[in-house]
């Protein structure tokens, strides 16, 4: 077993009383079981989320995942949070940015679920660099997984192609952070005019 620096856990959706729904959940436990195992020495959970049928509570998806890590055992200063994101986009990219690369976290391991993976390892391969991140990927089965409807798998490659589509428009090349983070801020409609979000960014990417 190769050991990695990090374990990201992808967020999503959590309960109305800030406890973890059955994917989610799978995702950390998965998680929880390589990081007791020794695959790495800490867990990074990703994901805010303030769309009105997702955030009913006064926590993030980030902090809820934190919470059941620590139930679970973990020690505090082993869970990093990034509580910037509200997709899988931003997930990556303000992972990337603000916390692997301050932090020399080249050795990463992306869980999420089966049927959210190649949506990840396509972006991942946009945003991350191989020279500079070495980036395994592992996707949980969930009970009611979405990983064999050909349907959805046909949104999935959609949603993907649109978002390559539009960085070849706006000239945005892999790996060019500064133009990724004003595409952000700029244009994407869960971010756009984030002034938190820019100030934090900030921090880590020259923002014009």
């Amino acid at each position: 077993m190769e050991r990695k620096d990090i374990i990201l856990i992808f967020a999503k959706t959590i309960n109305d009383d800030g406890t973890l729904k059955d994917d989610v959940r799978l995702r950390v436990d998965r998680g929880l079981e390589e990081f007791k195992n020794g695959l790495a020495p800490f867990l990074l959970m990703s994901g805010f989320s303030d769309w009105p049928d997702n955030q009913k509570t006064n926590w993030s998806q980030a902090e809820a995942m934190k919470r059941y890590a620590l139930e679970s055992g973990v020690p505090e200063d082993a869970v990093l949070i990034e509580e910037y994101s509200k997709d899988t986009k931003g997930s990556i990219f303000f992972s990337k940015v603000g916390i692997l690369k301050p932090n020399g976290l080249k050795k990463v391991k992306m869980l999420t679920s089966d049927y959210h993976l190649p949506r990840v390892v396509d972006i991942t391969r946009f945003m991350l660099p191989p020279s500079e991140f070495e980036v395994d990927f592992e996707g949980v089965a969930t009970s009611d997984s979405e990983s064999k409807n050909l349907e959805f798998l046909a949104r999935e490659r959609t949603r993907v192609n649109d978002f390559f589509e539009e960085m070849k428009e706006r000239g945005i090349k892999p790996y060019d952070d500064e133009k990724l983070a004003k595409w952000f801020l700029t244009e994407h409609s869960a971010y756009k005019d984030d002034e938190r979000l820019k100030i934090w960014l900030s921090q880590y990417v020259p923002i014009n």
